[in-house]
């Protein structure tokens, strides 16, 4: 009778501890559900966004390359779009692992906590690559003033310098005084000499002239008296 009410009794026990250990089965397995679902969902988005970042990276450098201002700005836009939905997505990863620490410790809290740690990491990685990619474009273009600005001016050559006096002598030189009354004057009196030269010689030969016919006609009534 006493047999008999102690394997009664170590069956009873052995029942409740095996409803224990199917409660405590059951509970891991519902620890969590909601939380990894969450994870999956942004660990798949990530990869989307991880795909768009390489497509993305190699139209800019081509554009970069042919200096392609179009393409330039527009893929610009898309690593900046892309950026800030990296950003939105580290939030809430963030949010999720404050909600899996909340939780009731189970057998898979800490590699979901380890996964997530691991999610953020990744998408701070891609954040620093898509800064780094956009720096570029403001070094360039950083790079291409300052060598414009140092780049020294040419000094005009000794022909440029020579057609500039010759265009200075003659369009901006200064320009000839107009002559005065007695320099007028003067010019006309040495204009007018030659010709009263002229005229006085004339005036001798008349004279000459004269003279001789006055001494003919005097020999001639010298000989008319005799």
């Amino acid at each position: 009778m006493v047999l008999k009410r102690f394997i009664a009794a170590l069956f009873v026990i052995s029942l409740m501890l095996g409803s224990l250990v199917l409660a405590g089965g059951d509970a891991d397995g519902a620890c969590l559900v909601a939380e990894k679902a969450d994870y999956k969902d942004l660990n798949s988005q990530f990869n989307d966004f991880e795909d768009d970042f390489f497509h993305y990276k190699s139209e800019y450098k081509n554009a970069l390359f042919e200096k392609d201002e179009k393409l330039l700005n527009k893929y610009s836009y898309k690593l900046e779009s892309l950026d800030d939905d990296l950003k939105d997505m580290r939030d809430d990863v963030r949010d999720l692992s404050n909600d899996v620490e909340d939780a009731e410790s189970c057998s898979g809290k800490s590699d979901l906590l380890d996964d997530l740690d691991d999610l953020k990491a990744d998408i701070n990685d891609v954040r620093e690559k898509v800064s780094d990619l956009l720096a570029e474009e403001k070094m360039l273009v950083k790079n291409a003033a300052f060598q414009q600005a140092s780049e020294p001016v040419p000094t005009p050559t000794a022909a440029a310098k020579n057609t500039e006096f010759v265009v200075n002598s003659l369009g901006s030189g200064p320009s000839m005084p107009t002559p005065t009354a007695a320099v007028t004057a003067t010019v006309t009196v040495e204009k007018a000499q030659p010709a009263w030269e002229q005229t006085r010689q004339t005036a001798w030969l008349v004279a000459g002239f004269i003279v001789l016919l006055a001494v003919v006609l005097f020999l001639l009534g010298m000989v008319f008296r005799r």
